[in-house]
């Protein structure tokens, strides 16, 4: 009963008649017509004559209310209070009877916090055994919010409207504020008058509404002012998501996001009835498109599978979307679902479409399986290094091809593996060392194996191939050590090794040449792959000596007697004697004896005689004269030799240009 009833005030009398007497005028205190605000409280006082005054100690008082639209006035029920059709109270009431003043008796109807239904007409009755006194009623016109704010419920991002309206009999001044009391702007007013009732209209537009908040309207007319119940605009979101999914390739990713569902007031579930009240949500999935960097609707790709949405006690509906038979280009995949809440205005319910951040599909895989050196030389440590992308630290472990652990003969670890981690990458090195090689069969295969938990497990091989260490192959050689000759090692990169050997120098007297065989060389090269030289010897230096000296003979045949002995023995005597001979032999300025006129280098000066060794003996018959010449410049071939020590005459030791004694 929103209308307001302005009744004219008539104070009246009334005329008893009691017991046959003359009638008898009776004045009555009214009730006064008055103006009410809503929420505060209101009293009305009707005082009538006691009654003792008219010859009756029996009677009754009581009050009677006659609302918009009804026909007649009726008695307020129990203590003052009023029920509509609906048996709603409408008019909570409290009356009070005061007695003390003997000629009098005064009743209050006190209303308890107005409301816009109190609106209508008053009046107090009193009835004496059969004589009845009714005051002139009077009319209680009602100020307060008519139509307060609703609470509302809003989809994150949408626009929200409250709405605010006083009808009275002037105008309100209509603001909004929130719970802590600030006033809110972007409030449009509006104010249509029909006759005596002016009705305000007030609306605040809350756009993008993204946080739950607490308003209220207010209502002034002067100082006096009326103040709406707080209001909730609680705003639906989507609460959570799978921000970043784990999978193998292969398996099945399932991907998810929560939204409120469940309506609420502050944290109250909002009840209609006596029971919850939920949205209604329709969801859809998008994916980004790599390709031409878009997104697409989840229905165009058939290994995206929405699942059944779950709502859970609290109030949060889940929505599912499955990723089926991931595959390796799969890992940074992103989808988002799309949430939309349906409006409905019966709830103060505003839709929209709320829209998750990116949820991505990471895959559970081994990134990298790499090694500091896949060929290793024998003794050499090198690194394995494996590297997967995981939620959590996986298990690593590292195998090889001859069995299901790390037991080669090829490779010994060096000390256990350890884990490190930079995020969600987790990376386990192996120190291992090269033992034997293995080049000749191929290498050997290792595993790197992670456990991801739940049977997921991923794998990735390389081949380390250990090759020969050339430098602990031993070197052979021809050459006669300790003849000046070097070695040199030179390392050829790779592993491979080469030895050269070089010749000691020419002196004037010694030449040196390279005795190579079909099984040596200057040169022997070692390679990683043989770990042996070839050729695998080293070839000799072989010297070539100069010649310096030459020698030669001269034998005659000499008659000979006791009387007449062989010259160069121990008989001869005087000019024949062994001195003397050897005196003509290596006389160097006698013109006709001695070997310079018979020995070639001799004759052209290219050596000196040696004296010392030079001479003539007998034997066998024979004079033998034999010289010995040391060449100026030493010759390197027999025929030079020969050439120059060679006789071109006869050596001469009778009739000599000189005397010999």
């Amino acid at each position: 009963m929103n209308a307001l009833i302005i009744v004219s005030i008539l104070m009246c009398t009334a005329l008893l008649s009691a017991n046959g007497n003359e009638d008898t005028q009776i004045v009555v205190t009214n009730p006064t017509t008055d103006v009410a605000y809503g929420g505060t409280s209101h009293v009305f006082t009707c005082t009538v004559p006691d009654s003792t005054s008219v010859g009756s100690s029996h009677h009754e008082l009581f009050w009677l209310y006659k609302g918009p639209g009804d026909s007649d006035a009726k008695p307020m029920v129990g203590n003052g209070d009023v029920f509509n059709e609906d048996n709603e109270r409408i008019i909570d009431g409290t009356v009070n009877i005061d007695y003390s003043d003997p000629t009098k008796i005064t009743s209050t109807l006190t209303i308890q916090k107005v409301t816009a239904d109190a609106g209508g007409e008053f009046n107090c009755a009193l009835r004496w055994d059969g004589v009845y006194l009714e005051s002139t009623p009077v009319s209680l016109a009602i100020r307060t919010i008519t139509l307060p704010p609703l609470t509302s419920f809003s989809a994150s991002g949408a626009d929200v409207k409250l709405t605010c309206q006083t009808v009275a009999d002037s105008a309100a001044t209509l603001t909004f504020h929130t719970g802590g009391g600030e006033a809110v702007s972007s409030v449009e007013v509006e104010t249509e008058t029909a006759g005596d009732v002016v009705t305000s209209t007030a609306v605040l537009t809350l756009p993008g509404v993204t946080q739950s908040g607490v308003y209220y309207c207010r209502a002034g007319w002067g100082d006096n002012l009326v103040r709406s119940d707080d209001v909730s605009v609680s705003v639906l979101d989507i609460t959570s998501s799978t921000t970043t999914v784990w999978g193998l390739v292969g398996k099945v990713a399932q991907l998810a996001c929560s939204a409120d569902v469940l309506l609420k007031t502050n944290t109250a579930p909002f009840l209609v009835d006596g029971a919850r009240v939920y949205a209604t949500t329709v969801v859809t999935w998008e994916y980004f498109d790599t390709t031409d960097s878009t997104w697409k609707s989840s229905d165009t790709n058939s290994r995206l599978v929405p699942r059944t949405p779950l709502t859970s006690a609290e109030g949060t509906r889940t929505f599912s979307l499955s990723l089926l038979n991931i595959q390796a280009n799969d890992n940074g995949a992103k989808v988002r679902c799309n949430v939309a809440y349906q409006s409905d205005p019966g709830l103060s319910l505003y839709g929209g479409v709320v829209t998750s951040g990116d949820l991505t599909v990471r895959l559970s895989e081994i990134t990298a399986f790499t090694t500091s050196s896949n060929a290793p030389i024998v003794g050499e440590t090198i690194t394995l290094s494996c590297s997967a992308t995981a939620e959590t630290v996986p298990e690593f472990q590292f195998l090889s091809s001859r069995s299901r652990s790390f037991n080669t003969p090829y490779l010994e670890p060096v000390d256990s593996a350890a884990v490190s981690e930079l995020g969600n990458t987790y990376t386990a090195t192996l120190k291992v060392k090269a033992i034997l090689a293995n080049n000749l069969r191929n290498g050997e295969t290792l595993t790197c194996q992670v456990d991801f938990g739940a049977a997921k497990n991923d794998e990735k091989n390389l081949v380390v191939t250990n090759y020969f260490d050339c430098g602990s192959v031993s070197v052979k050689s021809y050459n006669t050590e300790g003849n000046g000759a070097t070695i040199t090692t030179t390392d050829l990169g790779g592993g491979s090794l080469k030895q050269t050997i070089t010749c000691p120098p020419d002196s004037s007297t010694t030449k040196y040449n390279l005795a190579e065989r079909a099984n040596s060389g200057q040169d022997i090269t070692c390679t990683k792959e043989t770990g042996k030289y070839n050729p695998p010897y080293l070839a000799a230096c072989q010297p070539t000596h100069a010649y310096t000296y030459g020698s030669g003979m001269q034998k005659m045949t000499l008659e000979t007697s006791a009387e007449k002995p062989a010259p160069c023995t121990n008989e001869a005597t005087g000019e024949w004697s062994i001195t003397t001979m050897k005196e003509k032999l290596d006389s160097l300025t006698d013109t006709i004896c001695g070997f310079r006129h018979a020995v070639s280098c001799l004759i052209s000066g290219e050596c000196t005689l040696d004296t010392n060794r030079s001479g003539c003996r007998y034997e066998s018959g024979k004079i033998v004269m034999e010289y010995f010449v040391n060449f100026n410049s030493p010759v390197w071939t027999l025929s030079d030799l020969n050439d120059l020590k060679k006789l071109v005459g006869k050596v001469k030791f009778w009739e000599c240009s000189e005397t010999y004694v």
